[in-house]
């Protein structure tokens, strides 16, 4: 039986976290797998593989339109109530595989194309992403569905599982934790106070409130550039950034090196949400000093020892602070590299990969 993973949004530039998480749940070399992805910026049509993994991306130009269009965020509610007809005829034709979902939008479609074998892949809990939202209860409800029928599920950190027993009154026996893992980068950050910032983020309510919260920060300190990538560009233009926020959009992996290893700092103000913070994920890996939240570093990263603050006046005073130490900032970034190495990527997904042999 092979596997197969249904998730949406571009994957072949691996830019973001949810298209690495997707990636990298089960090693790329060796296993029968295919990822289909549908829904999200797939600009075309195509085929591709990277690694021994087959990747087929649909594309729907109506969901791309009404989800650019609309305030608020239905992207993932287009996808879950249709799909066409090549995406669904592929779905078909796999459907004795074993599925793994990336997150719920697709649940409706793989069980109108008859498949049985599902595990579930939560990268956040959805409904707790969706506060103050008109389709809070809607998600709720797919969320529930998806998670009571599951034959296995795969929580990112310790609180989104005890959240899917809490809310869903799951077995916790059919929960196993996954924390995104990344390849450790062949090139590591290196010293540099040139007063460059940076930011990642996917097109998240909780990525778009901080991303605003960086662009009033620059406002107030016109002396450095602050850099965001990512989806949560898309959403910003309306916000009329300064000169110095340079938005750059989804770039590639090369692009996106080349950003970190020339900002001196990394920002993650992070007020809410769910799920891991694969953004910091990220930024340890490589070494970029962090400044983060206090919730922001939930989870996994509790015992991460970064630099903490919650206001624009802290921000401001911390990056100032940082930009001015340049022992700290080579003290900080040993420390991320040293916590990063924690999360070995060959292990997890071998731990993932013993899981998913239970049911093939």
């Amino acid at each position: 039986m092979s596997i197969v993973q249904v998730c949406h949004g571009e994957l072949h530039t691996l830019s973001t976290g949810y298209a690495l998480s997707v990636f990298n749940l089960i090693p790329t070399i060796g296993v029968d797998r295919k990822i289909l992805a549908y829904g999200g910026l797939i600009l075309k049509n195509k085929i591709y593989k990277i690694d021994d993994v087959t990747i087929k991306e649909f594309r729907d130009s109506k969901v791309i339109l009404r989800s650019m269009l609309s305030r608020k965020r239905i992207m993932e509610i287009l996808i879950s109530k249709k799909t066409n007809n090549k995406f669904n005829k592929e779905i078909a034709n796999n459907k004795d595989s074993l599925f793994i979902l990336e997150g719920p939008w697709h649940y409706y479609t793989l069980k109108k194309n008859g498949v049985k074998n599902i595990i579930y892949h939560a990268h956040n809990v959805e409904y707790l992403l969706r506060s103050n939202d008109p389709f809070q209860e809607y998600v709720k409800e797919l969320e529930r569905q998806v998670v009571t029928e599951a034959i296995h599920i795969f929580a990112i950190t310790e609180e989104d599982k005890e959240s899917f027993i809490r809310i869903y009154n799951i077995d916790e026996k059919k929960i196993s934790l996954s924390p995104t893992t990344f390849k450790e980068p062949k090139k590591k950050w290196v010293l540099n106070t040139n007063k460059e910032i940076i930011f990642l983020a996917s097109i998240y309510k909780a990525n778009i409130d901080s991303a605003g919260f960086i662009i009033e920060l620059a406002r107030k300190m016109p002396e450095y550039k602050f850099h965001i990538i990512g989806s949560v560009c898309y959403k910003l233009k309306s916000l009329h950034p300064p000169p110095n926020v340079n938005l750059h959009y989804v770039v590639s992996e090369e692009k996106k090196e080349e950003l970190y290893l020339r900002s001196s700092i990394a920002l993650n103000p992070m007020f809410s949400g769910a799920g891991m913070s694969t953004k910091l994920m990220e930024y340890i890996s490589y070494g970029i000093p962090v400044i983060s939240t206090e919730f922001g570093r939930r989870g996994w990263f509790k015992d991460l020892n970064i630099v903490i603050a919650e206001t624009l006046d802290e921000y401001q005073t911390k990056i100032r602070e940082l930009s001015n130490n340049p022992e700290l900032l080579e003290t900080i970034s040993k420390a991320e590299i040293d916590f990063s190495k924690k999360f070995s990527i060959e292990e997890n997904q071998a731990n993932n990969l013993s899981v998913l042999y239970r049911y093939l």
